[in-house]
């Protein structure tokens, strides 16, 4: 009769359970998960860009998933190449 509590661990365990194997599973593939500020021109941008819905630009996991895509389809070398011709811009013309 008092088997709510044996139940309510039980599903503790469970979840927990879950997320150690998600855990295991992005570490399998070689994925971190991160905490990132994101502006709201940011998340405009992957509205305008197609990779994030409007009707779900306030929804994280949405969000998430969108810079995801955009991160799987720019190459980082792409991006290191874009930081240092913006670093090179900010020093100016060198003499």
């Amino acid at each position: 009769m008092n088997d709510v509590p044996a139940r309510v661990a039980q599903a503790g365990r469970s979840s927990a359970a879950q997320r150690v194997r998600e855990a295991r599973e992005r570490q399998r593939l070689g994925l971190r998960c991160i905490t990132v500020e994101v502006r709201d021109a940011e998340v405009d941008a992957l509205v305008a860009a197609g990779l994030l819905p409007a009707d779900r630009r306030a929804n994280r996991q949405a969000i998430a998933a969108a810079f995801g895509v955009l991160l799987d389809r720019v190459p980082l070398t792409r991006v290191v190449a874009l930081l240092a011709a913006s670093e090179d811009s900010a020093r100016g013309p060198s003499s």
